[in-house]
């Protein structure tokens, strides 16, 4: 048995795992991640998670440890750290598994997700910051990425959401195609902050002139980030509905 006061063999950074999630919360909808605790079938390992939760601008309001010894599925509702915010994207939570043995995967199985207004919808853990013996150049990330799929109308938004590092600065170029239309968008996003959370509405980048010729055009993203896993979260928000 673990506990937080005998756990230092565990709270390791060599042995961490990690993800970060964004989180949206109004009145009808929630946030909650959800996993099995598959460590301990595997590999034997009994862990402690930490969830930092932080706002949107990278501050952080709670941090809280679990330890999981119990073989079975968790849902946790993280809406419940953002009581006084409901706002839509109101911030993030970290999730981070620490285990006595160093991981074999340093992303945990473990989904966000979102439900209310009788929908839901779900994403696996993306982006996360390297572990100190962790490098860019570990990860095949240098290839080409197929990108994804938009739909532009009155009712729908689409977004980009990522995290920051220790990185002050950050550079993309979003790129928007269909049919024989084609624009880049250049951006410098100032990093204020680790955590901090980074959302950019595809719809604030494209002139008004040229939207009426776009109706499902793909998106494609270029970046300097090196100090994080570029995973980027990517979606369509409607009016009361989950992201």
């Amino acid at each position: 048995n673990i506990s937080l006061q005998s756990s230092k063999e565990f709270l390791r950074a060599e042995n961490r795992s990690s993800t970060i999630f964004p989180v949206f919360k109004n009145s009808s909808i929630t946030t909650s991640i959800q996993f099995l605790s598959y460590w301990l079938k595997k590999h034997g390992n009994n862990v402690i998670i930490c969830l930092t939760s932080r706002s949107i601008d990278g501050e952080q309001l709670e941090k809280k440890y679990k330890i999981i010894t119990e073989y079975k599925s968790y849902q946790l509702q993280i809406s419940d750290y953002f009581s006084d915010l409901k706002n839509g994207f109101c911030g993030s939570v970290e999730v981070e598994v620490y285990s006595k043995n160093k991981p074999f995967y340093t992303f945990p199985a473990i989904t966000v997700y979102y439900e209310g207004n009788g929908s839901s919808s779900l994403v696996h853990s993306g982006i996360r910051t390297y572990n100190k013996d962790e490098a860019v150049s570990d990860y095949a990330i240098m290839y080409p990425q197929t990108g994804f799929n938009t739909h532009l109308s009155n009712q729908t938004k689409n977004f980009i959401c990522f995290f920051g590092g220790d990185s002050s600065v950050y550079n993309l170029c979003i790129e928007i195609f269909e049919g024989s239309f084609s624009r880049s968008y250049d951006l410098e996003i100032t990093n204020n902050s680790y955590g901090q959370m980074h959302v950019i509405w595809l719809e604030d980048l494209i002139d008004a002139s040229d939207i009426e010729f776009l109706k499902n055009p793909k998106c494609s993203i270029h970046h300097d980030l090196q100090d994080v896993f570029p995973r980027f979260y990517v979606g369509i928000l409607k009016e009361n509905c989950p992201p």
